[in-house]
């Protein structure tokens, strides 16, 4: 099971943007959607795809962050899932070695770690969903999407 780094307020989550768009897709929990069953066809797809863009991608970020998704839905899937992502896991877990700095350890840690971790874990993650995310009603977050809009204008 994932570990669970953060948990937002119900505020939070019941004014967001995201459950709306969550529920009308019948979603009723984040916990269903980071739960949700990952099918073999889809592994395959997301394998084939991960495994035509992984290379071209040049920032750090983009490459971190799509290999972790990859280690994760591995690590998650049952035993023909695994066999669909075989081959864009083995080359994921290498991906930190492409990488510098801070970014490097942080990647190798998500993608290598036995560990499954998911959700904001750290403050960057949480400057960037501020800034992003529209949840009316809590105000150290957009509270519309015309002011995300606006803010993305500047």
């Amino acid at each position: 099971m994932p570990t669970k780094l953060w948990d937002p307020p119900r505020e939070l989550v019941e004014n967001a943007l995201m459950t709306t768009y969550m529920r009308e897709r019948g979603f009723e929990s984040y916990e269903e959607l980071r739960d949700q069953i990952v099918t073999p066809e889809q592994a395959r797809e997301i394998a084939r795809l991960y495994l035509i863009h992984i290379d071209s991608m040049k920032s750090d970020f983009n490459v971190w962050h799509t290999s972790w998704a990859i280690s994760n839905l591995y690590k998650l899937g049952d035993a023909a899932v695994k066999a669909e992502l075989e081959v864009a896991y083995q080359k994921a877990i290498k991906q930190p070695d492409r990488l510098t700095g801070l970014i490097k350890n942080a990647a190798n840690n998500h993608i290598n770690n036995e560990k499954i971790f998911t959700g904001f874990i750290h403050g960057g993650g949480m400057f960037y969903a501020h800034g992003h995310l529209v949840v009316p009603g809590n105000k150290d977050f957009l509270q519309s999407y015309e002011e995300y809009r606006e803010k993305e204008k500047k």
